[in-house]
């Protein structure tokens, strides 16, 4: 597996979380670097830091999943997904709400927005996009929709080098859907609106 060593200064951030490690703040590589793959962080000393995703050809190289030593396969990415719906399950009485939201659920550059039986998701990076067919199979199991509709036709940096992509994933999806909000009803058009749907 891929090693990365850091700049000395820089371990503060990944240990509080902060999810991405720039090309320039990378020391050293140790191991094959070509393509998107798991990598290991560690300091200047080689004191471990946690892992994540290395990324050659983007600026913002390493994008930094956890601070243990785990695998980055189904399980892991299940467990965020699963506390990820548990949170909002939480704080809303009905099932209308932003399911993921990138970084603020550990999951940088995966966005869902959830319409009752019906998602929208956006992959917003490569690493991202390569896990695509996994994040789906676990959305399907976790919340079983009716369908899956995919909205990542944001403008992208060059530097993902990830193409404009909008279509149906999984099931079916209406032309609209109906969703209450503080007692009001919307119709949200989940194919054509902005993003990933309700604005």
């Amino acid at each position: 597996m891929l090693i990365a060593r850091i700049r000395k200064g820089e371990e503060g951030k990944v240990r509080n979380s902060y999810p991405w490690i720039f090309k320039d703040e990378i020391i050293s590589l140790e191991g094959s670097a070509d393509v998107v793959c798991e990598v290991n962080i560690f300091s200047s000393n080689y004191e471990f830091l946690g892992k994540g995703f290395f990324n050659p050809s983007s600026t913002r190289a390493i994008m930094v999943l956890t601070n243990q030593d785990e695998e980055l396969g189904e399980m892991f990415f299940g467990r965020l997904l699963q506390k990820a719906l548990l949170k909002r399950e939480r704080l809303f009485n009905r099932p209308y709400y932003r399911l993921v939201h990138g970084e603020g659920d550990r999951l940088p550059g995966l966005v869902v927005d959830r319409y009752g039986e019906i998602l929208a998701v956006q992959f917003r990076n490569s690493i991202m996009q390569k896990k695509r067919e996994m994040i789906l199979g676990l959305l399907r199991n976790l919340v079983n929709p009716k369908g899956i509709y995919e909205r990542s036709d944001f403008e992208m940096g060059v530097e993902d080098r990830i193409e404009r992509h909008t279509g149906l994933l999984f099931g079916e999806v209406p032309d609209s859907v109906e969703i209450e909000e503080d007692g009001i009803k919307y119709l949200v058009d989940v194919k054509n609106s902005q993003k990933t749907g309700f604005f």
